[in-house]
């Protein structure tokens, strides 16, 4: 992650290291969790990311299982549109 990509994550990462306990710390502190919260944040599309990281700081999301449940609602669409998106070039690149 270049020096873009690392300060799009700074807010996050200053909530966990002023709350180290706090639901956010707790949630991300997974290799499950951080992954999908990577996949999620991480996407992009032509004009750049598709989400903020510090989506992650709202207020709703206050407890593990609303962190857990939202990036979960993240992650499954930005999976399967990684592969259908690798799928498509596979079939583009057989068809030519």
């Amino acid at each position: 992650m270049g020096s873009q990509g690392t300060a799009r994550w700074q807010h996050v990462l200053d909530a966990i290291d002023f709350h180290p306990d706090g639901a956010l710390a707790r949630s991300l502190a997974t290799l499950w969790r951080l992954s999908l919260a990577v996949k999620a944040y991480q996407e992009r599309d032509r004009h750049g990311y598709t989400r903020d990281p510090s989506d992650l700081l709202r207020p709703d999301l206050e407890d593990e299982d609303r962190i857990r449940d939202h990036l979960l609602s993240l992650f499954i669409p930005a999976a399967v549109k990684g592969v259908l998106g690798r799928v498509s070039k596979v079939l583009i690149t057989a068809i030519r």
